[in-house]
Parts: structure tokens; sequence; C-alpha cells
């Protein structure tokens, strides 16, 4: 399940909470793990933003006593954080999160379409996904425009989400370049109703194979070979990003 977040207009009157982390680690090196689950980032603020780490917000519904969860994974697979904070959200509002990395210097050579951030409430860090909140730069700015950043898994796939609710479909792009490593693909989303909630579904083709386009999680149908895409380490039940 995904919050599609406040508008702009909306969230320019939000209360804005300030979150430090109850814990954090991050790490950067040259050894670059490109394992882990097919979902890296949901962003709903321009990719060529600045990176700011002294700006990053997430807006939240009223979730009650929860945990939030934050990853942070640059494109070129060489940074990695985890930051749990606690959150006692009984409305609506939003939420700066202070990030005490080391490698701020650093981080500010990315945009903000090459440090992913996914964001989810969970009971506990990591854990099981119970609402995915998209990331902003800046505590007052929002985008009518979500990017979704995917690890396809394959070289040769291509990439869809399903909007299982209004059944529309929306395609996915293949980034390029010689520091794609964490992740290879970006998926627009064009939000029309602020402050809801939806569930997509990601939906891969593999080119080699002239499958269906599928979201089973693997299997053979038809004799067609129906490549596995759920590979989220925590969460087997995809392909529905929760």
């Amino acid at each position: 399940m995904v919050w599609l977040g406040l508008s702009a207009a909306t969230q320019a009157y939000a209360q804005v909470l300030a979150l430090s982390p109850s814990a954090f680690s991050e790490s950067k090196h040259p050894v670059i793990n490109v394992a882990g689950g097919v979902r890296r980032g949901f962003l709903a603020s321009p990719g060529n933003a600045r990176v700011d780490l002294g700006s990053l917000a997430v807006s939240l519904p009223a979730v009650g006593q929860k945990k939030l969860c934050v990853e942070l994974g640059s494109l070129d697979g060489i940074y990695h954080a985890d930051v749990t904070y606690d959150v006692g959200s009984s409305s609506t509002g939003v939420y700066a999160l202070k990030i005490p990395t080391a490698y701020a210097s650093d981080l500010a050579n990315y945009r903000a379409g090459e440090l992913a951030v996914l964001a989810y409430t969970a009971t506990q860090c990591p854990g099981t996904i119970e609402l995915i909140a998209p990331a902003f730069w800046g505590t007052t700015k929002s985008s009518s425009e979500l990017t979704v950043f995917l690890n396809s898994g394959s070289a040769d796939a291509a990439v869809r989400l399903y909007d299982v609710t209004t059944g529309r479909t929306h395609d996915c792009e293949r980034l390029s370049g010689n520091n794609v490593i964490a992740y290879d693909t970006s998926c627009p989303i064009i939000i029309t109703s602020h402050g809801t909630r939806a569930n997509f579904q990601i939906r891969r083709q593999v080119s080699s194979t002239n499958a269906a386009w599928t979201a089973q999680a693997h299997g053979h149908e038809g004799g067609r070979r129906q490549l596995d895409i759920c590979q989220a380490k925590r969460d087997h039940r995809c392909p529905i990003v929760v």
C-alpha cells in the first residue's frame, strides 16, 4: 500500500514535525552489493533536485504508534543507510527526517534520482511493509509526479506498474549510464488524487523469452518461461507493492 501524500498547497500548511532516528547505520565502500529487494525508492519530488539531507521529509496519515523505516541507497551502489524512527502519528502531517550521516559532503554530489529513498511504516525495522510513504526534498515542496525506482533484476527485462484500483498501467523507463548499479528502472506516476492510498503491481516482461506481461511470482504457463519478479527479501508475497 502506497500513501500518495499531500498536495503542495495542503502541505504548505501542514504541521511539520522533526524526527530524530532511534537507530542508524550506514556504509560507503567500493564493494558494490546489488542484492536485495525489487523496490528501491519512492520519490515525490523532481529527480534532478539537489540532495540536501537537511531537507528530507515524508508526509504520513494517522498511523498510530509505528516505526518509520527508511532505506537510502545510491544508484551507483556505493552508499547505503538504514534508519529507524519512532512515529506517534495521530493525525496527518509532514515529518522532517534527520539523517546523522558522516558522508554529507559526498552525498551532496548526488541528485535526488541518484539516491533512492524507501520509507515505510512497520512494527519494527526492517520489517513487513505496511504503508510506503514517498519521500521528498524540502518540507514545503511536493510534486504531482511520483517516481518509483526499481531493480528489474535482468538486463533485458521491461517493467510496468499496474494500478490495482484504477486498472491503469504506467510505463517504466530503463536508466542508462556507467553508474547504473543498485537499481535500473524508474516509473513515473502522475498523482491525480492526493491524500489517498493506492496498490500497485510490478509487472515484468523479458524480451529474450517473448513471454507475456506477467505478475506471477514464478513458474511456467503455456510453455512460456515466467520469471520470478518477487525479489523483495522481506516479503515473498509479491508482486503487490504493499
